[in-house]
């Protein structure tokens, strides 16, 4: 549908899967997701060219912008958050389907998102050192940028306003091969939007339960 036909048909073909009883969790996790990953295993073999994967990907953000708002307001959360998670690839990584749809997880879940799918190192750095952020959490898909990952996390922490800031990583290089995590320097790692949040909130409740115990 997103390669062939257009947004509308893929926004219609969504609406009739919620009308038959399909949560917005399982659009997201059991056909958005994989919808993009096909697309990526498309070019990688040749079935498709850089333009239909492009144009692809662009009518999937557009479904995802559409159910967005929805998915948020799902566990009716009014309050201005206390949360923040920015979210970002890490730079050089194009693959960043995955980073928007976990981001409104986060949503969801009641965190304040920073996303920015197009930040450079040097804008990363300013940022976290200009506001405060609990977690910041970096996508990589592929293994020539994994040295990469290393340098940019060590200067998240150096630039961080907060110095206890909590890092997560994910994407496919990372589903694959866990045990990276340590190696690039990072807290945890998350399979998925659900996990992701989980995670975060572990990483915050650690930290917050620390400063507790340093104040007590």
């Amino acid at each position: 549908l997103v390669m062939e036909q257009d947004a509308a048909a893929a926004s219609s073909y969504v609406d009739m899967l919620r009308a038959r009883g399909a949560t917005l969790e399982m659009i997201f996790v059991q056909l958005l997701a994989p919808t993009a990953k096909r697309l990526g295993e498309l070019w990688e073999i040749d079935q498709a060219d850089f333009t239909e994967v492009t144009v692809g990907l662009c009518r999937l953000q557009h479904v995802l912008r559409e159910l967005g708002g929805i998915f948020e307001g799902e566990l009716g959360h009014e309050l201005p958050s206390q949360k923040r998670v920015l979210m970002a690839p890490i730079p050089g990584e194009h693959h960043t389907f995955g980073l928007l749809m976990v981001s409104e997880f986060f949503r969801r879940a009641g965190w304040e998102v920073t996303c920015d799918p197009a930040i450079s190192a040097a804008e990363l750095n300013h940022l976290v050192h200009r506001e405060w952020f609990d977690v910041v959490a970096l996508s990589v898909s592929c293994e020539p940028l994994l040295e990469r990952v290393s340098g940019t996390i060590k200067g998240v922490r150096r630039a961080s306003r907060n110095p206890a800031v909590g890092i997560l990583v994910g994407g496919r290089l990372f589903v694959e091969n866990p045990h990276l995590v340590s190696v690039v320097g990072a807290d945890m790692t998350a399979t998925d939007g659900n996990e992701a949040v989980r995670r975060a909130e572990d990483m915050l409740f650690r930290r917050v339960g620390c400063v507790s115990q340093q104040i007590g």
